[in-house]
């Protein structure tokens, strides 16, 4: 396996935990990864990019250069990314911001997922969840990364937002396997 993978959005919906989450799972399950990521110098609001490249050989460059999974939380991420995108690139998209896209996108209600369950906080980990069951990762290294990661009072949230990003993630691999 070989896969570049891009989360793109603002500053304060958790960008880059969600790489650095993803990124670590993956270390655990025995890939080889890298994970990088920028923001603007506005601490909420500016630009953030994390890019996450997973392996189960040696990876030659650390950065993503066409993303396999391209995760767009905000029209300006979006907007920016889309051309950097592989051929069968999976494009998945938070409706809540991203308005204009081009056809193929995978909606995954993130946002809203996140507030029905109390905190529109939790929305990166829905994604985290989608890009996971995507990749074929075990939920339980999902899980541990966020135990091992994240404060004790925030797991319950958290795991609970990936349970419905792993069912998001499935209906996607079931629409995906049809096209095939």
């Amino acid at each position: 396996m070989h896969r570049q993978i891009r989360f793109c959005g603002l500053g304060g919906q958790g960008i880059v935990l969600a790489g650095f989450i993803l990124g670590k799972a993956c270390l655990e399950a025995g890939f080889n990864v890298t994970q990088t990521q920028s923001y603007g110098p506005e601490a909420t609001g500016g630009a953030s990019r994390s890019e996450v490249v997973i392996s189960d050989s040696e990876i030659d460059f650390p950065a993503v250069l066409a993303a396999d999974i391209l995760v767009a939380m905000s029209q300006p991420g979006f907007d920016r990314y889309v051309k950097e995108i592989a051929p069968d690139a999976l494009i998945l998209v938070d409706p809540h911001y991203v308005l204009n896209h081009t056809e193929g996108v995978f909606f995954v209600e993130a946002t809203k997922i996140a507030e029905c369950m109390g905190t529109r906080l939790a929305s990166n980990m829905v994604m985290t969840a989608v890009v996971s069951e995507l990749i074929g990762l075990p939920h339980a290294t999902l899980q541990s990364a966020i135990i091992r990661t994240l404060s004790p009072p925030t797991h319950k949230i958290n795991l609970a937002a990936i349970e419905e990003g792993f069912r998001e993630g499935e209906r996607i691999n079931r629409i995906v396997s049809g096209r095939n």
